[in-house]
């Protein structure tokens, strides 16, 4: 089943007016496309949202993106981790990260989980930070933002 439409994402700007969010076309919630950006004044209807319609948010666009790549990323390099983790166990806690190699009849280090686990680990909390950051740093509205956003609003009504 493929879920599929337009969503809001990007919320960024937040003033006790509203916010700014920007439509997209998405496919299973991740956003593709941008179709416009809008100062969102009433979202207690959970099918539709009422606000002005605003020229396309940079801002917002960004932390859309950022958002779903950062969840993505963080999802499939915490799964990378998982995986390397429980196949340095196969072989036994005595060999963690070594391997056996058929041709010297020995073990040897296997420096590619040896690397492997700690940047997966490392990629995902880095990505998980992101997307921390991206509601940190782009949530918030300035006063002179806010007074931009609410005259732009005032003249396309």
């Amino acid at each position: 089943m493929i879920i599929y439409g337009t969503r809001m994402y990007g919320r960024v700007d937040e003033m006790p007016e509203g916010y700014v969010a920007t439509q997209f076309v998405h496919i299973w919630f991740v956003p593709l496309v941008p179709l416009s950006s809008m100062l969102v004044t009433d979202d207690s209807n959970d099918r539709s949202v009422r606000g002005v319609k605003l020229g396309w948010s940079g801002k917002s666009i960004l932390a859309a993106y950022l958002r779903a790549g950062g969840v993505l990323a963080t999802i499939v390099f915490l799964g990378f981790a998982i995986i390397t983790a429980l196949s340095m166990l196969d072989g036994g806690m005595e060999h963690l990260f070594q391997r056996w190699d058929y041709y010297s009849q020995s073990w040897v280090i296997d420096w590619t989980t040896l690397i492997a686990l700690p940047f997966s680990f490392g990629a995902a909390i880095f990505s998980a930070l992101v997307v921390w950051g991206s509601y940190k740093l782009l949530g918030p509205c300035s006063e002179a933002r806010r007074r931009m956003l609410l005259e732009a609003a005032t003249q396309r009504r």
